[in-house]
């Protein structure tokens, strides 16, 4: 009978570096066939999205007989006429998208700005777990707000031509809930700041102001771009807020009192509505194809961003 081969080191020997990788090898081929498994299935999931999609915006293509011209250029939605413009969907979403940046944006980067460089250990500590819970509220509570305190109070101040439903409202409660995100993320930005720099600054007599204003934000300047593209991809891309406060229905306007209808709001609300298989269903895919392809764009532009400014770090 063979004997087995103890491979441990005998006690009070040390053990070599060898025996630690044979130790380890087992456990990491796991970890690492996990990892890799992961990201091949989010991978192939993105992929497969993209040409379902893809399948099902040529398909209604076809059978409805449009262009891409026609889709994009036309404001002109009615599905019973044949007419499939997307136009006043997308200057819809860039109207609630524009409202909510122009708040979202210098409020949080103000406020992440503050915390990292001027506010005390004690400050961070309060503000810090409150935007943390500020950014895990559900947008549906943002939506409901929009409509019940934010439209009224527009009312109040700009009298009856505000609309019930109205652009505004819902793009202030989409910048509301993009603050703590632009605030963290901001946050990130400064503190990647090299140390170093910093000093430099301080040491030639800058104040802490001067410092901030003049040398790190300008650091962070491909980081700061690449979180306003990420923020203008999820006010873009938001569903909920608009579909409850921004109104129904395409209408090509730029006035942010009149009610609008967005593409992620045209989307849900005309999903659920047509027919299985039908040409207004698959024209809804077109639709969402405009905004997963409008978003994934997004997302890939500030990630090239946020390298280009790894990469003149190092």
């Amino acid at each position: 009978m063979r004997r087995a081969v103890n491979t441990r080191p005998a006690t009070g020997d040390r053990p070599s570096a060898a025996w630690f990788a044979r130790r380890r090898r087992p456990a990491e081929a796991v970890i690492t066939a996990a990892l890799a498994t992961a990201a091949g299935a989010s991978a192939l999931i993105l992929v497969g999205i993209s040409v379902w999609l893809g399948y099902q915006t040529i398909v209604f293509m076809i059978r409805a007989g449009v262009t891409v011209r026609a889709i994009v250029l036309s404001a002109r939605w009615l599905p019973e006429s044949g007419h499939y413009g997307m136009l006043a969907f997308v200057v819809a979403t860039v109207l609630t998208s524009g409202i909510g940046l122009a708040f979202a944006l210098p409020v949080g980067i103000a406020t992440g700005t503050y915390l990292e460089e001027f506010a005390s250990l004690r400050v961070r500590s309060t503000v810090g777990p409150v935007l943390v819970a500020a950014s895990h509220v559900p947008t549906v509570v943002f939506g409901y707000f929009a409509l019940t305190a934010l439209t009224p109070a527009l009312r109040a101040v700009f009298g009856d031509g505000v609309g019930v439903y109205n652009a505004a409202s819902a793009g202030l409660a989409i910048g509301f809930a993009l603050v703590p995100y632009v605030a963290a993320r901001t946050q990130a930005a400064v503190a990647a700041v090299p140390v170093g720099l910093r000093a430099a600054g301080l040491s030639l007599g800058a104040t802490t102001t001067e410092n901030a204003t003049r040398l790190i934000l300008p650091a962070s300047r491909y980081r700061l771009a690449a979180l306003c593209l990420s923020a203008f991809g999820r006010a873009f891309s938001e569903t909920m807020i608009v579909a409850m406060a921004a109104g129904i229905g395409p209408r090509l306007t730029i006035n942010p009192f009149s009610p609008v209808e967005t593409i992620a709001g045209h989307v849900l609300r005309a999903g659920a509505g047509s027919p299985a298989a039908s040409i207004d269903e698959r024209g809804v895919f077109a639709v969402a194809t405009l905004l997963f392809a409008t978003t994934v764009a997004i997302s890939a532009f500030s990630r090239a961003l946020t390298r280009t400014d790894e990469r003149g770090r190092t």
